[in-house]
Protein backbone atom coordinates (compact mmCIF):
# COMPACT_ATOMS: atom_id res chain seq x y z
CA UNK A 1 0.00 0.00 0.00
CA UNK A 2 2.79 2.50 -1.37
CA UNK A 3 0.72 6.13 -1.34
CA UNK A 4 1.51 8.56 -4.27
CA UNK A 5 3.20 11.13 -3.02
CA UNK A 6 3.16 14.95 -4.19
CA UNK A 7 4.97 17.42 -2.33
CA UNK A 8 3.53 20.43 -1.14
CA UNK A 9 4.76 23.33 -0.03
CA UNK A 10 6.70 23.01 3.79
CA UNK A 11 6.56 25.96 6.46
CA UNK A 12 10.13 26.32 7.18
CA UNK A 13 8.94 28.32 10.21
CA UNK A 14 8.87 24.80 12.46
CA UNK A 15 10.99 23.18 10.36
CA UNK A 16 13.45 21.41 12.60
CA UNK A 17 16.76 19.49 11.36
CA UNK A 18 16.93 16.46 12.83
CA UNK A 19 20.53 15.33 12.92
CA UNK A 20 22.18 12.45 14.93
CA UNK A 21 22.24 12.78 18.37
CA UNK A 22 25.88 13.24 19.97
CA UNK A 23 27.01 10.73 22.80
CA UNK A 24 27.00 13.19 25.79
CA UNK A 25 23.53 13.71 24.25
CA UNK A 26 22.35 10.36 24.13
CA UNK A 27 23.93 9.79 27.96
CA UNK A 28 21.83 12.74 29.53
CA UNK A 29 18.78 11.35 28.33
CA UNK A 30 19.60 7.60 29.07
CA UNK A 31 20.01 9.22 32.79
CA UNK A 32 17.64 11.21 32.81
CA UNK A 33 14.92 7.79 31.67
CA UNK A 34 16.47 5.50 33.49
CA UNK A 35 16.38 7.76 37.42
CA UNK A 36 12.77 6.87 37.60
CA UNK A 37 13.43 3.48 36.69
CA UNK A 38 15.59 2.68 39.43
CA UNK A 39 13.30 4.98 41.91
CA UNK A 40 10.74 2.93 40.80
CA UNK A 41 12.59 -0.21 41.20
CA UNK A 42 13.27 0.64 45.24
CA UNK A 43 9.10 1.48 45.63
CA UNK A 44 8.39 -1.77 44.18
CA UNK A 45 10.48 -3.34 46.68
CA UNK A 46 9.38 -1.48 49.72
CA UNK A 47 4.92 -0.72 48.90
CA UNK A 48 2.76 -3.13 50.54
CA UNK A 49 0.62 -4.61 47.31
CA UNK A 50 -2.02 -1.78 46.59
CA UNK A 51 -5.67 -1.75 46.76
CA UNK A 52 -6.79 -3.08 43.12
CA UNK A 53 -2.95 -4.77 42.73
CA UNK A 54 -3.93 -7.50 45.45
CA UNK A 55 -5.78 -9.31 43.30
CA UNK A 56 -4.32 -7.91 39.37
CA UNK A 57 -1.52 -9.95 39.95
CA UNK A 58 -2.83 -13.27 41.31
CA UNK A 59 -5.18 -13.43 38.49
CA UNK A 60 -2.64 -12.84 35.92
CA UNK A 61 -1.01 -15.97 37.28
CA UNK A 62 -4.43 -17.88 37.61
CA UNK A 63 -4.97 -16.68 33.80
CA UNK A 64 -1.60 -18.34 32.41
CA UNK A 65 -1.95 -21.01 34.72
CA UNK A 66 -5.59 -22.08 33.69
CA UNK A 67 -6.61 -20.27 30.65
CA UNK A 68 -9.28 -18.48 32.41
CA UNK A 69 -9.39 -14.12 31.78
CA UNK A 70 -13.01 -14.59 33.56
CA UNK A 71 -12.78 -13.23 36.61
CA UNK A 72 -12.91 -9.69 37.10
CA UNK A 73 -13.28 -9.21 33.78
CA UNK A 74 -13.67 -5.82 33.81
CA UNK A 75 -9.81 -5.52 32.83
CA UNK A 76 -8.35 -7.46 29.78
CA UNK A 77 -5.34 -9.88 30.34
CA UNK A 78 -2.79 -8.94 29.07
CA UNK A 79 -1.27 -6.18 31.22
CA UNK A 80 -2.13 -9.33 34.25
CA UNK A 81 -0.32 -12.16 32.75
CA UNK A 82 2.83 -10.26 31.68
CA UNK A 83 3.11 -9.23 35.44
CA UNK A 84 2.79 -12.69 36.03
CA UNK A 85 5.57 -14.69 34.17
CA UNK A 86 8.57 -14.12 36.64
CA UNK A 87 6.00 -16.17 39.00
CA UNK A 88 4.78 -18.63 36.82
CA UNK A 89 8.43 -19.43 35.42
CA UNK A 90 9.61 -19.79 38.90
CA UNK A 91 6.68 -21.86 39.86
CA UNK A 92 4.36 -20.15 41.95
CA UNK A 93 1.61 -21.39 43.36
CA UNK A 94 -1.46 -19.11 42.83
CA UNK A 95 -3.07 -20.59 46.33
CA UNK A 96 -4.98 -23.80 47.09
CA UNK A 97 -9.41 -23.67 46.15
CA UNK A 98 -9.50 -21.12 43.43
CA UNK A 99 -10.07 -23.15 40.79
CA UNK A 100 -12.74 -22.44 39.18
CA UNK A 101 -12.57 -18.77 40.39
CA UNK A 102 -15.45 -16.12 40.51
CA UNK A 103 -13.66 -13.37 42.21
CA UNK A 104 -11.63 -11.39 42.20
CA UNK A 105 -11.11 -10.71 45.83
CA UNK A 106 -11.12 -14.79 46.18
CA UNK A 107 -7.78 -15.22 43.88
CA UNK A 108 -6.27 -12.19 45.74
CA UNK A 109 -7.23 -13.90 49.25
CA UNK A 110 -6.07 -17.36 48.07
CA UNK A 111 -2.64 -15.74 46.99
CA UNK A 112 -1.78 -14.32 50.38
CA UNK A 113 -2.75 -17.33 52.12
CA UNK A 114 -0.08 -18.95 50.11
CA UNK A 115 2.66 -17.00 50.99
CA UNK A 116 2.14 -15.01 54.08
CA UNK A 117 5.52 -14.86 54.54
CA UNK A 118 7.11 -13.72 50.80
CA UNK A 119 3.94 -12.18 49.60
CA UNK A 120 5.38 -8.74 48.98
CA UNK A 121 8.48 -10.78 47.56
CA UNK A 122 6.51 -12.01 45.07
CA UNK A 123 4.53 -8.73 44.01
CA UNK A 124 8.56 -6.90 43.92
CA UNK A 125 8.86 -9.81 41.27
CA UNK A 126 5.79 -8.43 39.17
CA UNK A 127 6.39 -5.30 39.31
CA UNK A 128 9.93 -5.10 37.76
CA UNK A 129 7.67 -6.09 35.02
CA UNK A 130 6.17 -2.94 35.14
CA UNK A 131 9.53 -0.83 34.87
CA UNK A 132 9.96 -0.99 31.49
CA UNK A 133 6.33 0.64 30.33
CA UNK A 134 7.46 3.96 32.25
CA UNK A 135 10.94 3.35 30.41
CA UNK A 136 8.87 2.88 27.15
CA UNK A 137 6.72 6.14 27.62
CA UNK A 138 9.76 8.52 28.38
CA UNK A 139 11.51 7.43 25.09
CA UNK A 140 8.56 7.89 22.89
CA UNK A 141 7.70 11.75 24.70
CA UNK A 142 11.68 12.33 24.37
CA UNK A 143 11.88 11.15 20.53
CA UNK A 144 8.53 12.94 19.57
CA UNK A 145 9.44 16.12 21.56
CA UNK A 146 13.08 15.76 19.46
CA UNK A 147 10.85 14.98 15.95
CA UNK A 148 9.23 18.23 16.06
CA UNK A 149 11.03 20.86 17.84
CA UNK A 150 14.51 19.99 17.92
CA UNK A 151 17.38 18.40 20.68
CA UNK A 152 16.94 21.22 23.35
CA UNK A 153 13.25 19.90 23.79
CA UNK A 154 13.78 16.34 23.49
CA UNK A 155 16.06 16.95 26.61
CA UNK A 156 13.72 18.71 28.40
CA UNK A 157 10.88 16.55 27.50
CA UNK A 158 13.28 13.87 29.44
CA UNK A 159 14.11 15.99 32.77
CA UNK A 160 9.94 16.31 32.79
CA UNK A 161 9.47 13.14 32.28
CA UNK A 162 12.39 12.09 35.12
CA UNK A 163 10.31 14.42 37.40
CA UNK A 164 6.72 13.25 37.21
CA UNK A 165 6.28 11.12 40.46
CA UNK A 166 2.60 10.42 39.44
CA UNK A 167 3.86 8.21 36.68
CA UNK A 168 7.00 6.55 38.26
CA UNK A 169 4.82 5.56 41.06
CA UNK A 170 2.64 4.20 38.97
CA UNK A 171 5.38 2.74 36.67
CA UNK A 172 5.99 0.27 39.55
CA UNK A 173 2.75 -1.28 40.80
CA UNK A 174 0.91 -3.96 38.66
CA UNK A 175 -1.90 -1.91 37.52
CA UNK A 176 -3.09 -1.22 33.68
CA UNK A 177 -3.27 2.59 33.63
CA UNK A 178 0.53 3.28 33.08
CA UNK A 179 0.90 0.52 30.57
CA UNK A 180 -2.19 1.72 28.35
CA UNK A 181 -1.09 5.04 28.77
CA UNK A 182 2.20 4.44 27.50
CA UNK A 183 0.81 2.09 24.21
CA UNK A 184 -1.48 4.61 23.50
CA UNK A 185 1.64 7.48 23.59
CA UNK A 186 3.17 5.04 21.26
CA UNK A 187 0.43 4.42 18.72
CA UNK A 188 -0.21 8.25 18.24
CA UNK A 189 3.82 8.63 17.52
CA UNK A 190 3.74 5.67 15.34
CA UNK A 191 0.93 7.40 13.42
CA UNK A 192 2.98 10.74 13.25
CA UNK A 193 5.49 9.16 11.84
CA UNK A 194 3.40 7.18 9.48
CA UNK A 195 1.94 10.71 8.68
CA UNK A 196 4.97 12.46 8.08
CA UNK A 197 6.62 9.79 5.90
CA UNK A 198 3.93 6.78 4.52
CA UNK A 199 5.11 3.27 4.23
CA UNK A 200 3.41 -0.08 3.34
CA UNK A 201 4.25 -1.42 6.55
CA UNK A 202 2.54 1.57 8.63
CA UNK A 203 -0.90 0.99 8.82
CA UNK A 204 -0.45 -2.86 10.10
CA UNK A 205 1.90 -2.05 12.76
CA UNK A 206 -0.90 1.05 13.98
CA UNK A 207 -3.57 -1.46 13.71
CA UNK A 208 -0.91 -4.13 15.81
CA UNK A 209 -0.23 -1.27 18.42
CA UNK A 210 -4.44 -0.65 18.70
CA UNK A 211 -5.24 -4.27 19.03
CA UNK A 212 -2.34 -4.31 22.17
CA UNK A 213 -3.73 -0.98 23.42
CA UNK A 214 -7.23 -2.68 23.44
CA UNK A 215 -6.12 -5.92 25.68
CA UNK A 216 -4.32 -3.40 28.10
CA UNK A 217 -7.43 -1.36 29.20
CA UNK A 218 -11.17 -1.16 28.18
CA UNK A 219 -10.63 2.85 27.78
CA UNK A 220 -8.28 2.56 24.87
CA UNK A 221 -10.84 1.97 22.94
CA UNK A 222 -11.76 5.42 21.43
CA UNK A 223 -8.57 4.75 19.63
CA UNK A 224 -10.44 2.83 16.98
CA UNK A 225 -11.80 6.72 15.90
CA UNK A 226 -9.20 8.77 17.02
CA UNK A 227 -6.10 7.64 15.47
CA UNK A 228 -7.74 8.12 11.70
CA UNK A 229 -8.71 11.28 12.94
CA UNK A 230 -5.53 12.21 14.44
CA UNK A 231 -3.69 11.26 11.03
CA UNK A 232 -6.26 13.51 9.01
CA UNK A 233 -5.69 16.52 10.94
CA UNK A 234 -1.47 16.23 11.40
CA UNK A 235 0.82 18.17 9.18
CA UNK A 236 2.30 16.78 6.18
CA UNK A 237 3.72 17.02 3.31
CA UNK A 238 2.91 14.21 1.45
CA UNK A 239 -0.90 13.44 -0.19
CA UNK A 240 -2.40 10.83 -0.45
CA UNK A 241 -5.14 9.80 -2.52
CA UNK A 242 -8.77 8.81 -0.79
CA UNK A 243 -8.50 5.51 -2.21
CA UNK A 244 -5.19 4.91 -0.44
CA UNK A 245 -6.58 6.38 2.82
CA UNK A 246 -9.39 3.81 3.03
CA UNK A 247 -7.14 0.97 2.04
CA UNK A 248 -5.04 2.02 4.92
CA UNK A 249 -8.05 2.38 7.56
CA UNK A 250 -9.25 -1.04 6.56
CA UNK A 251 -5.54 -2.58 7.13
CA UNK A 252 -5.30 -0.88 9.97
CA UNK A 253 -8.72 -2.09 11.57
CA UNK A 254 -8.13 -5.55 10.21
CA UNK A 255 -5.25 -5.66 12.57
CA UNK A 256 -6.45 -4.52 15.35
CA UNK A 257 -9.15 -6.90 15.42
CA UNK A 258 -6.88 -9.33 14.86
CA UNK A 259 -4.85 -8.78 17.58
CA UNK A 260 -7.35 -9.14 20.11
CA UNK A 261 -8.91 -12.01 19.00
CA UNK A 262 -5.10 -13.28 19.13
CA UNK A 263 -4.56 -11.67 22.89
CA UNK A 264 -7.47 -13.73 24.13
CA UNK A 265 -7.02 -17.13 21.89
CA UNK A 266 -6.03 -18.85 25.17
CA UNK A 267 -9.40 -17.59 26.92
CA UNK A 268 -12.05 -18.51 24.13
CA UNK A 269 -9.80 -21.71 23.60
CA UNK A 270 -10.41 -22.70 27.49
CA UNK A 271 -14.22 -22.03 27.30
CA UNK A 272 -14.73 -24.26 24.61
CA UNK A 273 -17.15 -25.15 21.69
CA UNK A 274 -19.44 -22.06 21.98
CA UNK A 275 -22.87 -22.46 20.81
CA UNK A 276 -24.51 -21.36 17.46
CA UNK A 277 -25.15 -17.81 18.52
CA UNK A 278 -21.83 -17.32 20.44
CA UNK A 279 -19.87 -18.38 17.48
CA UNK A 280 -21.34 -15.91 15.06
CA UNK A 281 -20.85 -13.08 18.30
CA UNK A 282 -16.81 -15.04 18.89
CA UNK A 283 -16.15 -13.70 15.32
CA UNK A 284 -16.40 -10.71 15.61
CA UNK A 285 -15.38 -10.05 19.93
CA UNK A 286 -13.94 -12.83 22.60
CA UNK A 287 -16.53 -13.82 24.67
CA UNK A 288 -14.93 -12.72 27.61
CA UNK A 289 -13.78 -9.09 26.26
CA UNK A 290 -17.64 -8.24 25.31
CA UNK A 291 -18.63 -9.77 28.70
CA UNK A 292 -15.81 -7.31 30.38
CA UNK A 293 -17.58 -4.07 28.17
CA UNK A 294 -21.11 -5.14 29.99
CA UNK A 295 -19.65 -5.50 33.10
CA UNK A 296 -17.78 -2.11 33.06
CA UNK A 297 -20.51 -0.64 31.97
CA UNK A 298 -22.68 -2.18 35.10
CA UNK A 299 -20.05 -0.85 37.11
CA UNK A 300 -19.91 2.32 36.24
CA UNK A 301 -23.29 2.78 36.55
CA UNK A 302 -23.02 2.10 40.37
CA UNK A 303 -22.24 5.79 42.30
CA UNK A 304 -18.69 6.01 43.80
CA UNK A 305 -18.29 8.85 46.44
CA UNK A 306 -15.95 11.31 44.54
CA UNK A 307 -14.33 13.44 46.69
CA UNK A 308 -12.33 16.69 45.65
CA UNK A 309 -11.32 20.12 47.65
CA UNK A 310 -13.29 18.63 51.15
CA UNK A 311 -16.19 17.99 49.48
CA UNK A 312 -17.92 14.67 48.53
CA UNK A 313 -20.29 14.03 45.75
CA UNK A 314 -21.97 11.22 43.68
CA UNK A 315 -22.37 12.70 40.77
CA UNK A 316 -18.00 13.97 40.59
CA UNK A 317 -17.15 17.44 39.35
CA UNK A 318 -16.90 18.54 36.32
CA UNK A 319 -13.27 20.16 37.02
CA UNK A 320 -12.43 17.01 39.02
CA UNK A 321 -9.33 16.23 36.51
CA UNK A 322 -8.24 19.80 35.82
CA UNK A 323 -7.70 20.34 39.32
CA UNK A 324 -6.18 16.67 39.78
CA UNK A 325 -3.28 17.51 37.14
CA UNK A 326 -3.07 21.23 38.36
CA UNK A 327 -2.28 19.28 41.92
CA UNK A 328 -0.66 16.52 41.24
CA UNK A 329 1.81 17.71 38.55
CA UNK A 330 4.92 19.64 39.12
CA UNK A 331 4.96 23.17 38.96
CA UNK A 332 8.17 23.68 37.18
CA UNK A 333 5.76 21.46 34.20
CA UNK A 334 2.83 23.55 34.66
CA UNK A 335 5.90 26.54 34.21
CA UNK A 336 7.02 25.00 31.13
CA UNK A 337 3.29 24.60 29.43
CA UNK A 338 2.79 28.42 30.08
CA UNK A 339 6.31 29.30 28.22
CA UNK A 340 5.48 26.91 25.64
CA UNK A 341 2.01 28.59 25.14
CA UNK A 342 3.45 31.69 25.26
CA UNK A 343 5.93 30.68 22.07
CA UNK A 344 2.75 29.05 20.09
CA UNK A 345 0.79 32.18 20.37
CA UNK A 346 3.50 34.01 18.72
CA UNK A 347 3.86 31.54 15.93
CA UNK A 348 0.37 30.91 15.59
CA UNK A 349 0.72 31.45 11.91
CA UNK A 350 2.72 29.04 11.17
CA UNK A 351 0.17 26.38 9.49
CA UNK A 352 2.37 23.11 10.17
CA UNK A 353 2.26 24.28 13.77
CA UNK A 354 -1.33 25.02 14.26
CA UNK A 355 -2.43 21.84 13.28
CA UNK A 356 0.47 20.02 15.46
CA UNK A 357 -1.44 21.57 18.29
CA UNK A 358 -5.53 21.09 16.65
CA UNK A 359 -4.12 17.02 16.69
CA UNK A 360 -2.64 17.47 20.23
CA UNK A 361 -5.75 19.27 21.62
CA UNK A 362 -8.11 16.79 19.86
CA UNK A 363 -6.42 14.00 21.87
CA UNK A 364 -6.65 16.00 25.27
CA UNK A 365 -9.92 16.99 24.59
CA UNK A 366 -11.45 13.14 24.05
CA UNK A 367 -9.46 12.48 27.20
CA UNK A 368 -10.03 14.80 29.67
CA UNK A 369 -13.89 15.66 28.79
CA UNK A 370 -15.72 12.41 28.43
CA UNK A 371 -13.68 11.70 31.73
CA UNK A 372 -14.95 15.29 33.05
CA UNK A 373 -18.41 14.11 32.52
CA UNK A 374 -18.51 10.68 34.21
CA UNK A 375 -19.06 10.13 37.94
CA UNK A 376 -16.46 7.29 38.36
CA UNK A 377 -13.62 9.92 39.14
CA UNK A 378 -11.43 7.91 41.53
CA UNK A 379 -8.01 9.10 40.15
CA UNK A 380 -5.96 10.77 38.08
CA UNK A 381 -5.52 7.19 36.90
CA UNK A 382 -7.98 7.19 34.42
CA UNK A 383 -6.71 10.28 32.46
CA UNK A 384 -2.87 8.92 32.29
CA UNK A 385 -2.75 9.41 28.79
CA UNK A 386 -3.08 13.89 29.00
CA UNK A 387 -0.44 13.58 30.72
CA UNK A 388 2.85 13.08 28.32
CA UNK A 389 1.35 15.02 26.01
CA UNK A 390 1.38 17.39 28.46
CA UNK A 391 4.99 17.61 28.71
CA UNK A 392 5.19 17.18 24.92
CA UNK A 393 3.77 20.74 24.78
CA UNK A 394 5.46 21.70 27.56
CA UNK A 395 8.39 20.83 25.62
CA UNK A 396 8.22 23.54 23.14
CA UNK A 397 9.78 25.87 25.88
CA UNK A 398 13.16 24.73 24.41
CA UNK A 399 12.21 25.19 21.03
CA UNK A 400 14.88 27.40 19.04
CA UNK A 401 16.86 27.27 22.08
CA UNK A 402 20.60 27.92 20.30
CA UNK A 403 18.48 30.88 19.66
CA UNK A 404 16.91 31.89 22.44
CA UNK A 405 17.06 34.78 25.23
CA UNK A 406 18.76 34.36 27.94
CA UNK A 407 16.34 34.96 30.32
CA UNK A 408 13.87 31.92 28.49
CA UNK A 409 17.36 29.89 29.12
CA UNK A 410 16.70 30.50 32.49
CA UNK A 411 13.81 30.22 32.89
CA UNK A 412 13.35 26.69 31.56
CA UNK A 413 16.37 25.84 33.17
CA UNK A 414 14.90 26.80 36.41
CA UNK A 415 11.65 25.02 36.18
CA UNK A 416 13.24 21.87 34.78
CA UNK A 417 14.94 21.90 38.38
CA UNK A 418 11.73 22.37 40.14
CA UNK A 419 10.41 19.68 38.35
CA UNK A 420 13.25 17.29 39.33
CA UNK A 421 12.77 18.52 42.85
CA UNK A 422 9.66 16.91 43.28
CA UNK A 423 11.66 13.28 43.27
CA UNK A 424 13.03 14.68 47.25
CA UNK A 425 9.59 12.84 48.00
CA UNK A 426 10.97 9.58 47.82
CA UNK A 427 9.76 6.76 48.13
CA UNK A 428 6.54 8.68 48.21
CA UNK A 429 6.03 9.44 45.10
CA UNK A 430 2.31 7.89 45.11
CA UNK A 431 1.14 10.38 47.39
CA UNK A 432 3.01 13.23 45.62
CA UNK A 433 0.86 16.79 46.00
CA UNK A 434 2.60 20.13 44.86
CA UNK A 435 3.63 23.36 46.47
CA UNK A 436 0.15 25.16 45.10
CA UNK A 437 -1.76 21.76 47.01
CA UNK A 438 0.40 22.28 49.91
CA UNK A 439 2.55 19.14 49.16
CA UNK A 440 1.86 15.30 50.35
CA UNK A 441 1.00 16.83 53.84
CA UNK A 442 -1.98 18.52 52.85
CA UNK A 443 -3.45 16.09 49.83
CA UNK A 444 -6.17 14.65 52.14
CA UNK A 445 -7.19 18.12 52.03
CA UNK A 446 -7.82 18.17 47.77
CA UNK A 447 -7.84 14.50 46.75
CA UNK A 448 -8.07 10.83 48.10
CA UNK A 449 -7.99 7.30 46.97
CA UNK A 450 -5.30 6.22 44.43
CA UNK A 451 -3.83 9.61 44.30
CA UNK A 452 -3.38 9.72 47.59
CA UNK A 453 -3.67 6.56 49.58
CA UNK A 454 -3.82 3.45 47.79
CA UNK A 455 -2.66 0.95 50.87
CA UNK A 456 1.12 1.31 49.86
CA UNK A 457 2.27 1.97 53.40
CA UNK A 458 0.71 -0.93 55.23
CA UNK A 459 4.65 -2.60 55.60
CA UNK A 460 5.51 0.99 56.83
CA UNK A 461 3.38 0.76 59.80
CA UNK A 462 4.15 -2.40 60.71
CA UNK A 463 7.95 -1.30 60.93
CA UNK A 464 6.51 1.06 63.06
CA UNK A 465 4.44 -0.90 65.71
CA UNK A 466 7.43 -3.37 65.92
CA UNK A 467 10.06 -0.45 66.95
CA UNK A 468 7.53 1.08 69.40
CA UNK A 469 5.75 -1.75 71.23
CA UNK A 470 2.99 -1.21 73.48
CA UNK A 471 0.69 -3.50 75.91
CA UNK A 472 -2.63 -1.07 74.40
CA UNK A 473 -4.81 -2.77 71.76
CA UNK A 474 -4.14 -0.96 68.16
CA UNK A 475 -7.47 -0.17 66.27
CA UNK A 476 -6.95 0.27 62.65
CA UNK A 477 -9.16 1.40 59.49
CA UNK A 478 -6.91 0.26 56.71
CA UNK A 479 -7.83 1.31 52.93
CA UNK A 480 -6.50 -2.00 51.37
CA UNK A 481 -6.74 -5.04 50.74
CA UNK A 482 -4.16 -7.39 52.10
CA UNK A 483 -4.14 -9.16 55.28
CA UNK A 484 -2.62 -6.83 58.18
CA UNK A 485 -2.90 -9.85 60.33
CA UNK A 486 -1.00 -11.69 57.94
CA UNK A 487 2.18 -9.09 58.61
CA UNK A 488 1.93 -10.07 62.33
CA UNK A 489 -0.31 -6.75 63.17
CA UNK A 490 -3.09 -7.56 65.98
CA UNK A 491 -5.29 -4.94 65.37
CA UNK A 492 -9.25 -4.58 66.11
CA UNK A 493 -11.95 -2.64 63.61
CA UNK A 494 -12.61 0.79 65.22
CA UNK A 495 -15.49 0.18 67.72
CA UNK A 496 -17.00 3.23 67.49
CA UNK A 497 -17.49 6.46 65.75
CA UNK A 498 -17.09 8.57 68.95
CA UNK A 499 -13.47 9.51 69.89
CA UNK A 500 -12.33 7.18 72.65
CA UNK A 501 -8.62 6.82 74.37
CA UNK A 502 -6.46 4.58 72.61
CA UNK A 503 -3.95 3.53 69.61
CA UNK A 504 -5.74 4.18 66.13
CA UNK A 505 -3.96 3.75 62.77
CA UNK A 506 -6.51 5.21 60.44
CA UNK A 507 -5.48 5.83 56.25
CA UNK A 508 -5.63 8.57 54.72
CA UNK A 509 -8.63 8.29 53.00
CA UNK A 510 -10.69 7.73 56.09
CA UNK A 511 -9.43 10.74 57.99
CA UNK A 512 -11.06 12.83 54.88
CA UNK A 513 -14.59 10.56 55.26
CA UNK A 514 -14.72 7.84 52.64
CA UNK A 515 -16.85 5.50 53.35
CA UNK A 516 -15.72 1.63 52.78
CA UNK A 517 -15.99 -1.85 53.53
CA UNK A 518 -13.04 -3.03 56.18
CA UNK A 519 -12.53 -6.62 55.96
CA UNK A 520 -9.53 -9.22 56.54
CA UNK A 521 -9.07 -13.21 55.65
CA UNK A 522 -10.02 -14.19 59.12
CA UNK A 523 -13.91 -13.20 57.82
CA UNK A 524 -14.05 -9.50 59.94
CA UNK A 525 -16.43 -6.94 58.29
CA UNK A 526 -16.93 -3.47 59.08
CA UNK A 527 -18.70 -1.01 57.21
CA UNK A 528 -17.33 2.86 57.47
CA UNK A 529 -20.14 5.33 56.61
CA UNK A 530 -19.20 8.56 54.86
CA UNK A 531 -17.25 10.96 57.29
CA UNK A 532 -17.36 8.47 60.04
CA UNK A 533 -14.00 8.47 60.96
CA UNK A 534 -13.89 12.47 60.69
CA UNK A 535 -13.16 13.30 64.40
CA UNK A 536 -9.16 12.83 63.58
CA UNK A 537 -9.60 15.41 61.35
CA UNK A 538 -9.39 17.07 64.59
CA UNK A 539 -6.24 15.33 66.21
CA UNK A 540 -2.73 15.40 65.02
CA UNK A 541 -1.00 12.00 64.48
CA UNK A 542 1.56 11.07 66.37
CA UNK A 543 3.30 9.48 63.50
CA UNK A 544 2.78 9.62 59.70
CA UNK A 545 3.06 6.35 57.47
CA UNK A 546 4.46 7.92 54.26
CA UNK A 547 1.66 10.28 53.98
CA UNK A 548 -1.18 7.66 53.64
CA UNK A 549 -1.43 5.79 57.70
CA UNK A 550 -1.93 8.20 60.57
CA UNK A 551 -0.95 6.78 64.09
CA UNK A 552 -2.64 8.51 66.63
CA UNK A 553 -2.17 7.36 70.62
CA UNK A 554 -5.25 9.55 71.71
CA UNK A 555 -5.32 10.47 75.89
CA UNK A 556 -8.19 11.20 77.82
CA UNK A 557 -7.23 14.78 77.74
CA UNK A 558 -7.59 14.81 73.59
CA UNK A 559 -10.93 13.26 74.21
CA UNK A 560 -12.41 15.69 76.38
CA UNK A 561 -10.55 19.12 74.54
CA UNK A 562 -12.10 17.53 70.98
CA UNK A 563 -15.92 17.77 72.83
CA UNK A 564 -15.36 20.82 74.14
CA UNK A 565 -13.94 22.26 70.78
CA UNK A 566 -17.40 20.41 69.35
CA UNK A 567 -19.58 22.12 72.03
CA UNK A 568 -18.03 25.60 71.18
CA UNK A 569 -18.23 25.11 67.50
CA UNK A 570 -22.04 24.44 67.84
CA UNK A 571 -22.61 27.26 69.88
CA UNK A 572 -21.21 29.48 67.48
CA UNK A 573 -22.88 28.21 64.56
CA UNK A 574 -26.61 27.69 66.35
CA UNK A 575 -26.49 24.25 67.13
CA UNK A 576 -25.95 23.50 63.48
Amino acid sequence: MTARIGIMDQPTEAGITIRSPSRGYCLIIAVLLIIPVGLGAACARRWTPTHDEYWHLPLGLYAIKTGDCRPDPINPPLIRMWAALPLWWQGTSPGENVFPAYDAYEVGDAFQRAHPVDHREWFFHGRLMMLPFGLLGGVVVVCWARRWWGDAAGLLAAALWCGSPILLAHSAIVAHDLPAMSITLLTLFVTVCHREKPTPLGPWIIGALMGLAFLTKFSTLPLLGLVPLFWLILPSSVVVPKEQKILMLIATVMTAWLTLHIGYAMDSAHHGRPSDMEIWESIWFPQTFVGGLGALQRIIQVPHPVFLDGEWSLTGFRLYYVMALLYQLPLGLWGCIFTAAVLVWRTRRDVTERRRFAALGVILLAILVPASLSGNQLGLRYVFPAIPLMILFASIAARHWSTARTLRRGAVLLMAGLALSSLRYHPHHLSYFNELAGGPEHGRQHLVDSNLDWGQDLHTLREYLLAHPSPEPLQLAYFGTASPALLGIDYEFPASPQPQPGRYAISANFIAGRPHMLRDLDGRERQLALDELAPFRFFEPKAMMGYSIGYYEITPEDVARYHRARQQAMEQFGGR
